[in-house]
């Protein structure tokens, strides 16, 4: 049986690491409305304060950001 490189757990692994190069964090929202959408937040920022309303993203979202930047950083 072939591999699913592009199945949404190996996608969420690849965009993972490809955040973290850049110093990026992606959190799963676990719960609510915007249950299995993402956070993009910066490594080691402390937690959103009560009444701000975090964006969130799905991996599409995420992967046209992050690997968009990836185009960017490569062209200089």
């Amino acid at each position: 049986m072939p591999r699913q490189t592009n199945s949404p757990a190996s996608r969420e692994r690849r965009l993972r690491r490809i955040a973290s190069r850049k110093g990026l964090v992606l959190r799963k929202v676990a719960e609510g409305l915007e249950r299995g959408r993402f956070y993009v937040e910066p490594e080691g920022a402390g937690p959103w304060k009560r009444g701000q309303k975090a964006p969130t993203f799905t991996l599409d979202e995420i992967a046209a950001q992050i690997e968009g930047d990836e185009d960017d950083d490569s062209e200089e």
